[in-house]
Parts: C-alpha cells; sequence; structure tokens
C-alpha cells in the first residue's frame, strides 16, 4: 500500500515537473536564455514554461548553438534569430505563428517551412540545403537562401514576395513571372538556361543581378526597358519578349 502511494505521488510529482518544465540540452541555449533573462541560476537542462510561452521575439544568433531543442515551447514565437550557430537541425513545426525567420549560416541540411503559413521573411543563406519549398507560405515578401546547393524553387504560390536572393545555388531554372511585387533579384552564379520575368510589372524591380549562368535569353516584359536598365548579366545574354 506504502508503495503504491509512494508510486502515485512519484507519477504526480514528474506530471507536475513536465508541465511546468521544459528540457532544454543545449547548455550554449540555456545559457542565452539565462543572458535574455528567460531563466536564472546555473545551468541544469531546463526553464520554466511560464517565462518562454508568451516570447514574441528570440534572438540567440551567434551562441555557438548546436541544438534548438525546446524551441517548440516558444507557442508565441513571432520572430526567430539563430543564425550563425552549429545547427543542423530546426523544427519549427510547432511555431506556427513565425512570421521573421533568420537562420543564415549554420550547417542546415533540410528546413521545413510547412507549418508557418504567416512567415513574411526567411533568410537561411550560407547553409547544406539541397531543396526548400515554401508554396505554404503565400505571405512570403522577403526570401533569401544564396550559397546553398538548391537545384529548383516554386515560387508561384508566394504572389507578395518583394526580395528575392538565390544567388551561388544549382538552379537549372527560374520563372516569376506569378511574383508582380518583385523589386530585387539576385539569382546570379547558378547553373540557368532559363529565365522567366515576365511579371506584368517589371519597372518595380530595382535591382537585377544574372551574371554567371548559362542563359542565351531572359524573357521579359519589355526587351527595351531590360536592355537599357538591366546590365547585369553574362555577355551574349539577350532579352526578349518570348525567347523562342
Amino acid at each position: 500500500m506504502k508503495k503504491g502511494l509512494l508510486l502515485v505521488m512519484l507519477l504526480s510529482s514528474f506530471q507536475t515537473f513536465a508541465q511546468t518544465k521544459v528540457h532544454i540540452p543545449d547548455e550554449n541555449f540555456e545559457q542565452a536564455l539565462i543572458d535574455l533573462g528567460l531563466d536564472s541560476g546555473i545551468v541544469d537542462g531546463y526553464v520554466a514554461r511560464s517565462n518562454i510561452n508568451t516570447i514574441t521575439s528570440l534572438n540567440v544568433a551567434d551562441k555557438n548553438i548546436s541544438d534548438l531543442t525546446g524551441i517548440e515551447h516558444f507557442v508565441a514565437l513571432e520572430a526567430l534569430y539563430c543564425s550563425e550557430n552549429n545547427l543542423r537541425v530546426l523544427n519549427i513545426s510547432k511555431n506556427s505563428k513565425l512570421r521573421i525567420l533568420r537562420c543564415y549560416a549554420n550547417i542546415l541540411k533540410n528546413l521545413d517551412v510547412s507549418k508557418n503559413p504567416d512567415l513574411i521573411t526567411l533568410s537561411c543563406n550560407i547553409n547544406r540545403l539541397s531543396a526548400l519549398d515554401v508554396r505554404k507560405n503565400p505571405r512570403l515578401k522577403q526570401l533569401s537562401f544564396g550559397r546553398n546547393k538548391i537545384t529548383g524553387i516554386d515560387v508561384t504560390k508566394n504572389p507578395s514576395l518583394e526580395f528575392l536572393d538565390l544567388a551561388q545555388n544549382k538552379l537549372r531554372t527560374l520563372n516569376v513571372h506569378k511574383n508582380a511585387a518583385l523589386v530585387h533579384i539576385n539569382c546570379s552564379n547558378n547553373e540557368l538556361t532559363s529565365l522567366n520575368l515576365a511579371n506584368r510589372n517589371n519597372t518595380a524591380i530595382t535591382y537585377f543581378n544574372a551574371s554567371n549562368n548559362e542563359l542565351a535569353c531572359i524573357k521579359v516584359d519589355d526587351s527595351a526597358y531590360s536592355t537599357k536598365f538591366w546590365t547585369r548579366m553574362d555577355e551574349g545574354t539577350i532579352f526578349d519578349e518570348s525567347c523562342r
């Protein structure tokens, strides 16, 4: 009887602990939380759930963090800055309110943003990504994934996209004909053989760079306008309204 009562008490105590504490296995991550005033005392692998579940912005960039386990309990998070760390994995599937994610200069091989429909800014430059799917992010305005190994990207579901930087990847084709809000596009240093920029609003683009590719022709709204104002491209590449 006493043993049974003791077991019940232990289980109850464990459940209470699990409900009030969040496990933070990475010591550098926890130290960063301590430095931000979201935890206190010594590094012990845990942080009070009540200290983090209402936080809307978190900056833990350049903290030598290898594991962001525990970030899933930041359920109110709208902005996450975790660049310049040692992250191999980043699970943000529980951070459904996320609007800004800056995770550049890590060692990520995969990044799933399909559970972040409110995402407006995504910066994941300088990682090891071979693919990126942003079709579930219709509000995206700024997308940067330069210096990765990505071979293809579909931005047809991102009508609000204004800033697109995908330099130094392995893309063969790029189609932004549905991205009429674009003002900045850098697709230099890829393997592009096809580029469709005819989005019916080319005059809004203030920065254009398609140099160091394999393009013979770039499809645009008005070839005369593009020839006059866009010069960052390879010698021999032409602008045309059809590129047949």
